[in-house]
């Protein structure tokens, strides 16, 4: 499998044309800080449970016997939006942008159960079957 960086170019992200999987490094010169603040930030996002590494890393090898560790585009916006750097900003605003631009449908399902739930305190005023969020 291909890899690609996401560079930010003039103040314009450029995405890859294929998968971006970045490197520590590569990470630290994409958002402006050093190698050790990506590392403790990524050890970070791991032990909160954002994101699964099983999910999230892959070795890549770069030549007979030796592979690099990259991360992918959920790990880079994880990323992205604790690091407050101006290019931590700029990759926020672009992510940003296009889910403006490309809006995501969300979908609630309501086990039937609930739906037949009677409310324990008064809701007068309000429109049967809808109840305070409280």
């Amino acid at each position: 499998m291909e890899r690609g960086t996401i560079r930010i170019i003039d103040g314009k992200v450029v995405m890859p044309d294929s998968p971006a999987w970045m490197t520590v490094e590569e990470l630290s010169d994409l958002f402006g800080i050093c190698s050790y603040e990506i590392r403790k930030r990524l050890a970070a996002i791991y032990r909160r449970k954002e994101a699964q590494e099983s999910e999230t890393i892959r070795q890549f090898r770069i030549s007979e016997g030796f592979f690099i560790e990259a991360y992918n585009i959920e790990v880079i916006a994880v990323l992205a939006f604790s690091i407050g750097t101006e290019s931590g900003r700029t990759f926020r605003r672009f992510i940003l942008q296009r889910l403006q631009e490309h809006p995501v449908s969300v979908c609630i399902s309501i086990p039937a159960a609930a739906c037949h739930k009677q409310p324990e305190h008064d809701t007068d005023g309000m429109f049967p079957g809808q109840y305070p969020l409280s």
